[in-house]
């Protein structure tokens, strides 16, 4: 039976799981979404906030504060 690391490798929706946006998993499919060639770059990354607007990183910090605090989505 395959593990979920596995399903989401060949999944064809992005996924990318980050701590404090230096990401730690990501398909293939988020990195074309990204514009990067494979996942590796995406993991090369410092953090993913290059990945969109400055003007959305204030937003992106919140909402990422408001979730590890509250444990909820945002």
């Amino acid at each position: 039976m395959p593990n979920f690391k596995d399903i989401l490798d060949i999944h064809p929706n992005p996924c990318v799981i980050h701590i404090d946006f230096v990401p730690k998993y990501a398909n293939n499919a988020f990195a074309k979404f990204s514009g990067m060639a494979s996942a590796e770059d995406v993991l090369n990354l410092e953090s993913i906030q290059v990945l969109f607007e400055v003007d959305h990183w204030p937003e992106a910090r919140r909402r990422y504060k408001h979730a590890i605090e509250t444990g909820t989505p945002t």
